[in-house]
């Protein structure tokens, strides 16, 4: 187990990718009155002209004795609206918009603390269900793994938001009451999630395998996430784990870690057999 061990469990995880951000299209205003401009900081909310807030971060250094580098400075600076952070801006049918990310753990990145705190508390994880609610715990997307001396479970994590029947979480959302969470405070950015027996979870399969792969049929990706096609690297995983355990046999540590090699140095592209590959 990679990431953590108590006296009689272990746990890890690997990425999920799951969809729990989603990009809105923002109308773009000016307090003024005056026409809007793709450069406009002030955007519309509800029917309101809103200033965006402005975030900067300033840094700056000087040479030492180990570093000649000339003293400099810079700015980094993002604008920040109540649908989220502005990524892109542009024109929609003519309109100046901005396009902005909402993510549903941001302003809540320190939460996902209490389920680590419950990873480390033995008297939690005396069970596959103690496991599995600590993940519930956690916000973000992974899938976790677990393993006693008498049980072993699975399940997925994240704060998977409640979307309006009319969006597409794949396309640009409109910026608008009718198109927002289910529950969304902007205030808090809290909202409606997917509840926690909803997501992709089991207990005591005979093994469990994963690559950052697609949790269960029909559970959506990320926008920017479009390795979960028809082929998956968990897969090659799968067919190894089954070949290794036929007859009766249990996996020793260098098999599994044979099974791991093959699957990190399979080609998946069409008319490739192998190659040198990272594994990632």
């Amino acid at each position: 187990m990679q990431l953590g061990r108590g006296q009689d469990y272990a746990w890890s995880a690997t990425s999920a990718e799951q969809d729990i951000t989603d990009t809105y299209a923002v109308r773009l205003c000016e307090a003024s009155g005056a026409a809007p401009t793709v450069n406009s900081t002030s955007y519309l909310y509800h029917g309101q002209c809103l200033a965006m807030d402005a975030l900067a971060q300033s840094d700056s250094w000087s040479p030492t004795l180990a570093d000649s580098t000339p003293a400099g400075s810079y700015t980094l600076l993002t604008y920040r609206t109540r649908y989220g952070l502005v990524s892109w801006r542009g024109l929609v049918a003519g309109v100046p918009t901005a396009f902005t990310s909402l993510r549903s753990t941001y302003r809540h990145e320190a939460d996902s603390a209490i389920g680590f705190q419950m990873f480390d508390d033995p008297s939690v994880m005396t069970d596959a269900a103690g496991f599995q609610s600590a993940a519930s715990n956690v916000g973000y997307a992974f899938n976790w793994f677990y393993v006693s001396s008498t049980q072993n479970a699975y399940v997925n994590s994240g704060l998977d938001p409640v979307r309006s029947a009319t969006t597409d979480p794949n396309l640009p959302i409109v910026a608008d009451a009718a198109h927002e969470w289910s529950g969304w405070n902007p205030d808090t950015n809290d909202a409606n999630y997917l509840p926690d027996a909803a997501h992709p979870q089991s207990v005591n399969q005979d093994y469990y395998v994963s690559w950052n792969n697609k949790q269960a049929k029909d559970y959506s990706a990320a926008d920017g996430n479009f390795s979960f096609g028809p082929v998956q690297r968990a897969q090659l995983l799968d067919e190894g784990a089954r070949a290794a355990l036929a007859g009766g046999h249990k996996l020793s540590r260098s098999d599994a870690v044979r099974v791991m090699e093959d699957a990190a140095n399979t080609d998946l592209r069409p008319g490739r057999t192998s190659a040198r590959c990272c594994g990632y």
